[in-house]
Formats: structure tokens, C-alpha cells, sequence
């Protein structure tokens, strides 16, 4: 496995799984404004949780992420 990259302040843009092959794509748009954007695959996926809970108010920018195998 592979460590995540950087992703504080990172943008989610899209989360995407394909139940058929338990394959989750999800991608972020990193180091605004002249960053790119990173995609994260994961295949084998048996249990996803992305809450928003926002703790600092309403923001569209990520604080934290951790892989759990």
C-alpha cells in the first residue's frame, strides 16, 4: 500500500464506486490555484465512511484522510 499524498485543504471533486468490482476512485483538486488534480484507487473495498461533519463550519476543503486495511 501506498501512503496517501498531502490532501489538507485539498478539494474533494468526485468519489466514485464501482460495486460490481468493489473499486473506489476518488479524486481531489490539490494546490489551489496551480495544482492539479489526484485520483486515489482502491479495489477490495468492503466498507467506505466519508462524513462531513464540519466541525469548524461549513468549508468544501479537506482536514483529514487515513486509508484503515
Amino acid at each position: 500500500m501506498m501512503p496517501l499524498p498531502k490532501l489538507h485543504d485539498a478539494t474533494l471533486v468526485s468519489l466514485s464506486l464501482d460495486g460490481e468490482c468493489a473499486a473506489l476512485t476518488v479524486a481531489f483538486k490539490v494546490g489551489v490555484p496551480t495544482g492539479g488534480v489526484v485520483h486515489i484507487m482502491a479495489v477490495g473495498v468492503t466498507n467506505l465512511e466519508c462524513p462531513r461533519q464540519m466541525p469548524w463550519g461549513p468549508s468544501n476543503s479537506v482536514n483529514t484522510a487515513n486509508v484503515e486495511a
